[in-house]
């Protein structure tokens, strides 16, 4: 978690270097937009509350959607990126950063206080017994693991370059 939080930090002090127009601005990758690329994150990790929700109530949960495989990452990430291609840098902002805390408090409540007992009562057996956690850690959240991972270094991609640098000062 401090790890989230610390990159969490580090792109938004990053991000606040950045004019709107330098947002808004196409290729911080490929064509997108430092824009797109908020909304990228946002619309991922928005995905992961009702993935754990529907995990915890037994449901099985298709990733990364319905009909579509993990092979497919390229048709959910145009998806992604057509649903969000038109909204506003504000609004994008907005839902960024309420997605992030929906996320965060979802952390926070699966992730037990030092000594206490996992939410819902499983101990570490029965957890790798169900498939259900991650115990490769000492993460508690069901197997999230990678996507905090790859949420927190691609975000961090996103940097704005120092005050008389040469170039873009938009680095992705």
């Amino acid at each position: 978690m401090e790890r989230l939080e610390a990159e969490r930090r580090r792109l938004e002090a990053n991000l606040a270097q950045l004019t709107p127009a330098e947002m808004i601005q196409p290729g911080c990758v490929g064509e997108w937009s430092a824009k797109d690329v908020l909304a990228h994150l946002a619309d991922w990790e928005g995905r992961m509350v009702p993935w754990v929700e529907a995990s915890r109530r037994g449901e099985a949960v298709e990733t990364p959607e319905p009909g579509l495989t993990i092979r497919q990452l390229k048709i959910v990430n145009a998806r992604i990126y057509e649903r969000h291609r038109d909204r506003t840098l504000e609004d994008v902002l907005a839902y960024f950063r309420d997605t992030h805390r929906q996320f965060m408090e979802m952390v926070v409540y699966w992730t037990p206080k030092a000594g206490q007992p996992r939410k819902g009562g499983l101990d570490s057996s029965e957890d790798r017994r169900s498939g259900q956690w991650d115990s490769s850690g000492d993460d508690t959240m069901p197997s999230t693991r990678p996507m905090w991972y790859w949420t927190s270094s691609s975000a961090a991609r996103v940097t704005a370059r120092p005050a008389g640098s040469t170039g873009s000062r938009i680095r992705c």
